[in-house]
């Protein structure tokens, strides 16, 4: 259902079936925090898609390369480039 709702761009449904799957006590996975991610992330709203990545941390999980993408492009997309750098490693 989450990944539904972050198909209809609705965050507000996901975030409410994310609530519903906590309080029933079932543990949240990455998949589902990177649905909430790219919901947020593709609607520009960098401070819910953030607050989510930071999740993925509080739920001792590791981003993945979703992870990673949904908000580099969320930067990219609404001209916050300078952001980016954060999420992409020295490579140097």
């Amino acid at each position: 259902m989450i990944d539904l709702y972050r198909k209809l761009n609705n965050p507000e449904k996901s975030i409410a079936y994310f609530t519903l799957m906590i309080n029933d006590g079932i543990y949240p996975t990455l998949p589902i925090l990177n649905a909430i991610i790219d919901t947020f992330a593709k609607n520009g709203d960098q401070v819910n898609a953030i607050l989510w990545f930071n999740m993925i941390i509080h739920y001792e999980l590791i981003p993945d390369s979703y992870s990673y993408t949904s908000i580099i492009n969320m930067y990219t997309k609404f001209v916050i480039a300078d952001q980016t750098e954060f999420y992409i490693p020295n490579v140097s």
